[in-house]
């Protein structure tokens, strides 16, 4: 499935990622980064629908979206369409993302910018802050129950860090909640098939 596929690249890219890079280090660039833009209040605007607008350059399953995509232009188009923040994928190998998209888009705006990709380990929670993240996504159907607790406690503890929960079914919204999650956000897409159903935000 693809989603193992992409959890199991995940971590040989920690392991490389740490070789290069040991956490101590890591999080002495996160408590440097710049300060934080709120994300969460953000999508807390009285009245008005909440958008955050994605940046995303390919798909595993629909393979490359845009040629010659630029984060800047985009970021400031969804700033001007009154996007409340950006979601920026940073998985390279399936989705054609970097971080140097996400530090292209929040430097061309002033809306939060949120790191879309499989955090499966809090290195990369740390990396998020480090790279310049305001907000970060967890997805539940990736991680055990105390695992998602544990780093949606890390994120908002350590480094201020929103995260906004992914979930699919009844369990995950469980896991979430338990978890105290403050933002969930519902899948329609099963990431096992790939199969997209608006009626699971229905139910």
């Amino acid at each position: 499935m693809i989603l193992d596929a992409i959890v199991g690249k995940k971590r040989n890219e920690l392991r490389r990622a740490r070789e290069e890079t040991p956490l101590r280090e890591l999080q002495s660039r996160a408590k440097s980064a710049p300060p934080l833009r709120p994300f969460s209040s953000a999508l807390k605007t009285e009245g008005e629908v909440s958008i955050i607008a994605e940046i995303k350059r390919a798909s595993p399953r629909t393979g490359p979206l845009l040629e010659n995509l630029r984060p800047a232009i985009f970021a400031r188009q969804y700033e001007e369409g009154k996007a409340k923040a950006i979601s920026v994928l940073t998985d390279r190998d399936f989705f054609g993302g970097s971080f140097e998209d996400l530090q292209e888009a929040r430097s061309a705006t002033n809306l939060p910018v949120l790191r879309k990709d499989f955090l499966i380990d809090e290195y990369q929670i740390w990396e998020s802050r480090a790279k310049g993240a305001d907000a970060i996504l967890l997805i539940a159907r990736i991680l055990e129950r105390n695992q998602l607790a544990d780093y949606i406690a890390l994120a908002r503890e350590e480094m201020g860090l929103p995260a906004l929960v992914e979930v699919h079914n009844q369990k995950e919204v469980e896991n979430a909640l338990q978890g105290d999650a403050v933002i969930i956000g519902i899948n329609n897409r099963d990431l096992d098939t790939l199969e997209v159903r608006l009626e699971t935000t229905l139910k």
